[in-house]
Parts: structure tokens; C-alpha cells; sequence
């Protein structure tokens, strides 16, 4: 059987390993990130204790803040790495993750395993009012993570479901409805908007359904390259005056077209206008029956043409 003795993977602070770097730190953490799967998977394997798990995740992370992998990984081999899960393992686990969504405030990936962290792990290890506590931080962070994109498709029905079930029907109904806005496929849309008839009555959830689809055609015919949750920022494009006095947002490559084909238009009035009824126009050919090739033209622009042939 393979030993690891414990000492071979000794590893200085940060203090001490960002100095050493000498302005290398993303090549300094991949070095030790290195290291750190080897260390894992020798403890894995002879059942070790994984003393140094947390030195070399921090050093990683306190070297390269950015090393998202660290940030995931860390988090879930801090309790699934075959030992004992205890309450110290899980906050080394949900520290990882705070940590990583300093840097990533917006990740919906480590709401959902912060949520996980707290309403299916924690929640076992503590009693009394912290138990409560921390499953509704849990619930806050599923639903923010659902929000997000974050986690499985399933996400937002079970946020909903646990709403439901603590009483908390309103707020079960605007999580879904906000689901519903960020939803990015038709099997999610559809379960999300069953749940809400369940939930509301028909006419309620009609209404809540056909705002947000109405909603969503807006955003994908004025602002499809950006995010959802930027067009709710941002709300519809300015107004754009049409021939018949209504108003319609465009968007940008349709109003290019309706700019470049008022130009047109107006040019083709202005061309009419200068041009001369063909009637008036004079006999191209001459008196001598010369062709109209041989008319000479003076120079310039606007002259009508000559009625003095050519020699």
C-alpha cells in the first residue's frame, strides 16, 4: 500500500509564498495547485487526514484570487474526500466558496453550492434558532443561484417547493416569476410556468405569464447580444418616429434601414424634381439627320445639349 508521510507535502504560508514568486504568482499557484492534487489523491488513497487540504487551497487562492477551479473543487474535496463530515469541514467548505464570490459576485455556480452548503450540510450540524437561520440562508442563496443560472434546470422548482412547504407562498411566487424572466430553455419555462398555476389562480398566473413573455419578445428583438438581466436595467430602446406618426422601438439594424431608406427616398424626390418633362426634351437628332452621338455637349454639368453638329 502506498504511505504518504505528511512532511514531503509541507508547503510555507502565503506570506512567504507570494514574496517568492517575484511577480509570478498565476505561475506560482499552478506549481502548487499541481502539488495539491498529488497530495489529494495520495491521501485519498491510503485514507489519510488531508492535514494540509486548507494551507494549499488557501496558498492557491491567495496567490491567484482569480483560480476559479480552486474556488469549486476546494469547496466540495473540503467534505467529499472520504472522511468524517463534521461542522468544521463544511465552514472550511463554505468559506472556499465566500471567498470565491468575492471575486465572482455574480457566479451563479457557487450560490448554488453555497446554498447546497448551508441548507443540506449545515443545517444537520447546528440546533435551535441557528438551525432555522441557516436554512433560510441556504433558501436565499438556491434562489439567487436559480436567478443567476446557476445550478441544475430543476433549481427553481425546488426552490419554490421549499417556500411552499415553510409557508412562504409569495415569496415561492416571486422566485418563480423571476426564474421564469432568466429562464434560457422551453423545458425550464414550461415546468416553471405549471408551477405557478399550482400556485396562483389561473387568471393570476396568466397575467404574470404573458407580462413576462411580452417581456422577453421585447428583449429579444431590441437587445439579443446583452443579457437579460441588463435589458431590465437598461429598459427599451429611445423611440424612433415612423411616416404615419407611430412610435415603435427598433432595433438597431432596422433603424438603420429605415434611416438609409428615408435618404433614398428623399434623394429619388430631388432627382425628379430637377429632371426635365421628357416632352420639352430636345430632338437628339439633328437637322442634318446626324445621329445623337455626334451632338456636341460644352463642358460642364446642367447645359443642355447643343443643337451644332460636329464637323
Amino acid at each position: 500500500m502506498l504511505e504518504t508521510n505528511e512532511s514531503r507535502y509541507f508547503l510555507p504560508d502565503q506570506e512567504w509564498l507570494i514574496p517568492s514568486s517575484i511577480g509570478y504568482r498565476e505561475a506560482m499557484a499552478g506549481i502548487v495547485w499541481v502539488r495539491l492534487l498529488t497530495y489529494f489523491g495520495e491521501q485519498h488513497e491510503v485514507r489519510g487526514n488531508f492535514g494540509h487540504l486548507r494551507q494549499y487551497l488557501i496558498a492557491v487562492t491567495s496567490l491567484d484570487p482569480y483560480f476559479y477551479r480552486a474556488y469549486t473543487w476546494g469547496s466540495v474535496a473540503a467534505i467529499y474526500n472520504g472522511t468524517v463530515i463534521d461542522r468544521p469541514a463544511v465552514e472550511f467548505s463554505i468559506e472556499m466558496l465566500q471567498r470565491g464570490l468575492r471575486r465572482f459576485p455574480n457566479d451563479g455556480d457557487l450560490h448554488y453550492y453555497l446554498g447546497f452548503q448551508y441548507y443540506f450540510e449545515l443545517h444537520q450540524l447546528v440546533e435551535g434558532a441557528e438551525r432555522e437561520q441557516v436554512r433560510q440562508i441556504g433558501l436565499d442563496e438556491l434562489c439567487t443561484a436559480a436567478i443567476l443560472g446557476g445550478g441544475p434546470p430543476y433549481l427553481p422548482l425546488l426552490c419554490s417547493s421549499i417556500a411552499e412547504r415553510q409557508g412562504m407562498d409569495h415569496i415561492a411566487e416571486e422566485r418563480l416569476s423571476q426564474a421564469l424572466l432568466e429562464a434560457q430553455d422551453d423545458w425550464a419555462r414550461t415546468r416553471i410556468e405549471t408551477r405557478l398555476e399550482e400556485l396562483m389562480t389561473p387568471d393570476a398566473a396568466y397575467a404574470i405569464i404573458r407580462r413576462i413573455a411580452d417581456f422577453r419578445l421585447r428583449w429579444e428583438r431590441e437587445m439579443p447580444y446583452a443579457p437579460i438581466g441588463l435589458y431590465v436595467l437598461t429598459g427599451t430602446r429611445p423611440l424612433v418616429p415612423q411616416d404615419n406618426d407611430v412610435t415603435l422601438p427598433l432595433p438597431m439594424d432596422e433603424m438603420l434601414a429605415a434611416e438609409l431608406e428615408e435618404v433614398y427616398l428623399r434623394l429619388g424626390d430631388e432627382d425628379m424634381e430637377s429632371e426635365e418633362p421628357e416632352d420639352d426634351m430636345p430632338d437628339l437628332e439633328t437637322d442634318s439627320g446626324a445621329p445623337a452621338d455626334e451632338v456636341s455637349r460644352p463642358e460642364g454639368t446642367g447645359v443642355p445639349l447643343s443643337r451644332t453638329t460636329t464637323p
